[in-house]
């Protein structure tokens, strides 16, 4: 089956407090959990589509800070060939960011058949990696997990296991959201090179729509959109590389009750568009 989007990271530095801000801002934050190793912990917003917002957060400790030591030194780049290649990816970005979108991930059903039919296009993975997490009540998730080497790319992500079927009213949100509409995402260079990863990845060529001030590169897939946003300035490159460095994410959300009351200060970095 084609990949479907699966879930969006958002990088936040207190957990609670980000739970307590959606919550303001009308979602529904259900808890999540502390991933294996002990570095990181989430919540979750989900939605009636299958698809939700990931609230991750880095846990303070001697693990957290002597990752972000080995990290900063450039030691973790000893295993960028390795199966932890993926954990350099997600604390690299979350130890370079301050908040906001830093990832995203599409679902595959079928691992080994997905990674042979990408690889014969020329683009290459990391070795899966086994991952989980504790949840709250005991209960411990697991799925496998591999990032691409081209960085702007999403991140492969296995069905979660055991399965769990969510509780109806967890996935109800009092600002009418119900899904994730599309995700837009800026890319600051190799404009040709990341168009052709995205197509090669998600099995069908962009429409492509021109503008003054930059190219949107859209992939139509199932029920939501990923638009590549290309500057076609020089000065608005710059511009946009200097300001959100990895890039800018930027989200559309499926709502049943019109524009959404949104404020930036609450949503800890998540932007919005129509």
């Amino acid at each position: 089956m084609p990949l479907k989007l699966h879930h969006i990271v958002v990088l936040v530095k207190d957990l609670q407090q980000a739970v307590d801000d959606y919550v303001k801002l009308g979602f529904n934050v259900t808890a999540g959990g502390v991933h294996f190793g002990g570095i990181s912990q989430n919540a979750l917003i989900l939605f009636e589509d299958g698809t939700y917002l990931e609230l991750l957060a880095l846990r303070p400790g001697i693990r957290t800070n002597l990752l972000r030591l080995l990290y900063k030194t450039g030691i973790l780049w000893l295993f960028r060939k390795s199966k932890y290649r993926i954990a350099l990816r997600f604390y690299g970005r979350a130890f370079d960011s301050n908040e906001g979108i830093i990832d995203f991930a599409l679902l595959t059903d079928d691992l080994a058949n997905d990674l042979r039919s990408i690889r014969k296009k020329g683009i290459f993975f990391t070795r899966p990696l086994e991952a989980g997490r504790h949840r709250p009540d005991g209960k411990v998730l697991r799925w496998k997990m591999l990032a691409p080497v081209l960085k702007t790319l999403p991140f492969l992500i296995t069905g979660l296991q055991p399965h769990l079927t969510p509780d109806s009213q967890s996935m109800k949100h009092v600002n009418g959201v119900s899904g994730l509409k599309g995700l837009a995402l800026f890319v600051p260079e190799n404009n040709h090179q990341v168009k052709q990863a995205f197509q090669n990845v998600l099995g069908k060529p962009p429409t492509i729509n021109g503008k003054l001030d930059h190219t949107i590169c859209r992939f139509d897939l199932h029920n939501y959109f990923i638009d590549l946003l290309i500057p076609n300035s020089p000065r608005e490159k710059k511009g946009e590389v200097q300001k959100h460095g990895l890039g800018l994410y930027a989200l559309n959300f499926k709502s049943g009750a019109g524009p959404l009351q949104w404020d930036l200060k609450l949503s800890h970095g998540l932007v919005i568009f129509d």
